[in-house]
């Protein structure tokens, strides 16, 4: 490695640890795996580079940061993505049926009502069941209720349901897997996908006087206090 790649590995290396202490049962297995799966992951994106005969690779026999923070950014995406699973893997019912709810109405705009909700959910059908659903999410504290205006004066007052800005398929409460902070479970369905470390993305570069290790670096990416 270049002294600037190895300074990367390092503090992935050390924030993956601070992240492990923490897990137990699957989690925990699969972070013991993906701890060496970043160097390995950035040496497969390094030969990509020199068969590809990339201009940016300086030395073909030295993994640079470059490759080193393709390799991370992999495997972020893997602790993503096993979290997510596992975190689908762990629900309830309960919490199967509200982040199911959720998710359509995040589809729909983010706003619906009851009415909606029965004409567009199938499993929702029987009178009632929408409203009865809908109010179960607001008691998760996932949405709320809101007036509309009738079209015609002393009409029918109606309402709609609005879902929470923390409440729509961005983010899902912690299920039984693990205790403690929120597990993204849809963010790679819509298109988005965590993001890694960029060289790009720190004028300070790499290397830094003020931060020899590269500590800070990963810690200002990974937006981890100082």
């Amino acid at each position: 490695m270049t002294p600037e790649a190895k300074a990367v590995w390092t503090a992935y290396y050390n924030a993956h640890a601070e992240e492990q202490v923490d897990l137990t049962g699957d989690l925990s297995a699969a972070w013991s795996k993906l701890e060496e799966y970043a160097a390995r992951l950035a040496l497969v994106i390094h030969l990509a580079r020199w068969s590809a005969n990339d201009p940016g690779l300086t030395h073909t026999d030295i993994l640079d940061a470059e490759s080193m923070a393709a390799g991370i950014t992999l495997a972020e995406w893997f602790k993503h993505e096993a979290r997510r699973v596992y975190a689908l893997l762990g629900e309830s019912d309960a919490d199967r049926d509200e982040r199911r709810l959720a998710e359509w109405i995040e589809r729909k705009g983010g706003s619906v009502t009851a009415r909606e909700t029965q004409q567009g959910c199938r499993w929702l059908k029987e009178p009632g069941a929408a409203e009865a659903a809908l109010g179960a999410l607001e008691k998760a504290g996932r949405g709320t209720w809101r007036p509309t205006p009738t079209a015609t004066k002393g009409g029918r007052p109606s309402r709609v349901f609005v879902l929470s800005a923390s409440s729509t398929v961005y983010e899902t409460p912690t299920t039984h897997i693990e205790e403690g902070g929120f597990v993204d479970v849809d963010t790679i369905d819509t298109g988005a996908t965590p993001t890694g470390i960029d060289p790009t993305d720190f004028p300070f570069g790499f290397n830094n006087p003020d931060d020899p290790d590269g500590e800070r670096l990963f810690k200002v990416h990974r937006g981890l206090p100082d």
